[in-house]
């Protein structure tokens, strides 16, 4: 029998075996068994401190847990539920979030809208001349016209709005306070009837009151500084392009004292009424009283000097249109057709290089297009545009089958009247420059309780979803119409989050119970793992003080609840000390008085009071706080404690097992020695045999 050993130090050792017919491989395993006690018990050992890592893990896990269900349940946003209706669903339908006071709300969404037209801003209204005898205001709304004579001495801006209510029968006129900071008050003129076909046009006008975009100075104001402290100072400008009246806010966001203009790069970021932002830039080679673009024809420059870091400034954009001419109060996109072309992809729309342009938003856009361009080719251009500012170029065809049944479309992509579709211009040589405006870009227009009160003006939003009118209420027009919007609280809601938050909290305690559980019936053959584990009991006992303890900062006599016991909520004996809901005592405390109950629960932000959900949110992030922290929590700490008692038993391990390397190579080693021993003994056994063998016999010849 030959054998072979490898060893991680003696190599291959050969045992011939034919000597002495033993395995030394077995041997040498059971020895190794024997030799392998130690490592075996610290491999145990290191199982137990192991399962007492995992439930641990467990614990840290569970707490995690209660404490995300007890945050999201701690404010009083996010402990009420409440459910808001349309009473008619046509006109809008309705959404809400926890914030929503419960009450009822009158909606109302527009038709027949009257347009509402203003002038420029000026200084005051009852001081200051703006027309004088025989000047002449023409104005038309619809198909009718009139003109205002101004008789009898120099007017202000009130004297003109009574003059044209003396004489008018077309519209009403009213000097408003638009509060600007300078120039705030206009003259404003609303069509005495309503709808898109009663829209408001000045004609001839010879006073220096200005109802047109023409009067640049006028509509765009001068800039107010606001915490500004350089010596440079902005000065505003251009020609607005925009449909809106609105306020541009900037701030210099490059920072540092003394930026000087025209040396040092200044970084000014502007923001608009509308959403809308960007950054301007006056680098080292600027020079000042340059106009610089900001967005929609508006400009700013800066004069010589210096800025600061955070130094703010604004200006008010005044457009004439202060409420437009509308069939309905419902925000629309605009779309524009033209008037037709006699194929998609055939006929070329021009035959040469040229140009097509059009102003979306107020920005203004221009696109080449090549020789050769058919009609779908020139949708292409401008949907895929890489700065178009946002329409979509389509093409829709009337099936007349005539020359003209292919209509390239333009439609916005945003609904409100700041989108307007304006200023379509082309080259294009076989392609006419007839657009017609099938819808205009608008803002929804809604009163809320009767609120404006004026019969003729409405809120205007940008968009038919409006989540700004009615705390924690969002609307959904769809429709005009009066509607109640009704918000009442779900209780049923309530009390599933309170049964969410109490069987996370049965959860942890569970998982306590199981893990430190002695088993009577095996004498404590299989206790749980972490029995009598101090820090086990901790987190029990902290849970279970909060929740059977009146609220720190509520009085008894004074608030309706203290303590979880009074709503239905305490420990049941026949349940192994769990926590119980009695569904009847909830429902009356909360029929009761729903706000107290919400107290019980949350943090108070007048009061300073923290509820029970907050209490526990508090206490289980202490618990669980990481050990990296300043102050880690027990739970994390436990862990540590026993990752540490881990890798120091796995020190042990890696020790012995070199030394059981050592031991296996020594006995190796010595097998090997003894196995060469029996046989060299072997061999002279059997050479002696031999010679014994030959020896002759006495009496042999």
């Amino acid at each position: 029998m030959s054998i072979s050993i490898t060893s991680a130090t003696a190599g291959t050792v050969q045992y011939s075996g034919l000597t002495s017919d033993t395995n030394w491989v077995d041997l040498v395993d059971q020895l190794m068994e024997v030799e392998g006690f130690h490592i075996n018990r610290l491999n145990t050992w290191k199982q137990e401190w192991s399962d007492k890592i995992t439930a641990s893990q467990g614990l840290d896990s569970r707490l995690l847990i209660l404490e995300s269900v007890a945050g999201n349940f701690n404010s009083e946003i996010e402990f009420y539920s409440r459910t808001s209706t349309s009473s008619d669903e046509d006109v809008l339908t309705v959404t809400n979030t926890g914030s929503a006071t419960p009450g009822a709300h009158s909606v109302e969404v527009g038709s027949s809208i009257k347009h509402r037209l203003g002038s420029d801003g000026k200084p005051d209204k009852d001081t200051t001349n703006y027309a004088g005898s025989g000047n002449q205001i023409q104005i038309t709304v619809g198909g009718s016209n009139e003109t205002i004579t101004i008789d009898g001495g120099n007017y202000t801006l009130q004297g003109i709005a009574n003059e044209i209510n003396s004489e008018s029968t077309l519209v009403d006129a009213e000097v408003i306070n638009d509060g600007s900071d300078e120039n705030e008050f206009r003259l404003v003129l609303t069509a005495r009837n309503g709808g898109s076909s009663n829209a408001i046009s000045i004609g001839a006008n010879n006073t220096s009151v200005d109802f047109s975009m023409s009067g640049v100075g006028d509509r765009i104001d001068a800039v107010e500084e606001g915490t500004w402290s350089g010596t440079s100072h902005a000065v505003s400008g251009g020609q607005y392009l925009g449909s809106t009246n609105k306020t541009f806010h900037f701030t210099v966001t490059s920072s540092g004292e003394a930026q000087v203009v025209g040396s040092d790069e200044i970084t000014v970021r502007w923001t608009d009424g509308e959403g809308n932002s960007g950054d301007i830039i006056f680098d080292s080679s600027y020079t000042a009283d340059t106009p610089v673009n900001v967005f929609q024809g508006v400009q700013v420059k800066l004069s010589a000097g210096n800025v600061n870091g955070n130094d703010t400034f604004s200006i008010d954009i005044r457009h004439p249109d202060l409420q437009a001419a509308q069939d309905s109060g419902l925000a629309m996109t605009e779309k524009e057709v033209h008037s037709g072309f006699s194929d998609t992809n055939t006929t070329e729309v021009t035959s040469t290089d040229q140009t097509f342009s059009y102003t979306y938003n107020g920005q203004q856009r221009t696109i080449d297009v090549a020789a050769g361009t058919t009609l779908s080719e020139l949708r292409g251009l401008i949907n895929n545009d890489s700065e178009n500012p946002g329409i979509t170029a389509g093409i829709l065809n009337d099936g007349s089958g005539f020359s003209t049944a292919c209509h390239l479309t333009l439609t916005g992509n945003d609904p409100g009247a700041a989108y307007k579709i304006t200023s379509i211009s082309h080259t294009l040589t076989n392609f006419d420059n007839t657009f017609n405006e099938t819808q205009a870009a608008q803002n929804s227009m809604v009163k809320v309780d009767g609120y404006p009160a004026d019969s003729s003006e409405y809120i205007q939003r940008s968009s038919n979803t409006i989540g700004d009118l009615i705390s924690g209420v969002t609307l959904f027009l769809s429709g005009t119409g009066t509607t109640t919007v009704s918000i009442t609280d779900d209780t049923d809601a309530v009390k599933t989050k309170i049964g969410g938050f109490v069987d996370s909290v049965n959860s942890v305690l569970d998982y306590i119970k199981e893990m430190t559980a002695y088993d009577e019936a095996e004498e404590g053959g299989n206790n749980g793992t972490m029995i009598g584990n101090y820090a086990f009991q901790i987190v029990k006992q902290r849970i279970n003080d909060i929740l059977s303890s009146p609220v720190p900062g509520l009085t008894d006599g004074v608030d309706s609840y203290t303590h979880l016991s009074q709503i239905g909520i305490k420990t049941d004996l026949d349940q192994n000390g769990k926590w119980v809901i009695d569904s009847a005592t909830l429902d009356d405390a909360m029929s009761n008085d729903l706000e107290a109950v919400c107290n019980l629960f949350t943090r108070n932000e007048t009061s300073g009071v923290d509820g029970i959900a907050e209490l526990i949110r508090d206490e289980t992030d202490k618990l669980s706080e990481a050990y990296s922290a300043a102050d880690p929590g027990i739970v994390s700490v436990l862990i540590n404690r026993y990752e540490e008692i881990v890798d120091n038993i796995d020190s042990k391990i890696e020790r012995e097992e070199r030394r059981l390397a050592l031991v296996e190579n020594r006995l190796n080693i010595k097998f090997t020695r003894l196995e060469v021993l029996l046989g060299q003994l072997q061999g002279q056994t059997d050479y002696l045999t031999s010679m014994l063998d030959n020896l002759p016999t006495i009496g042999d010849n």
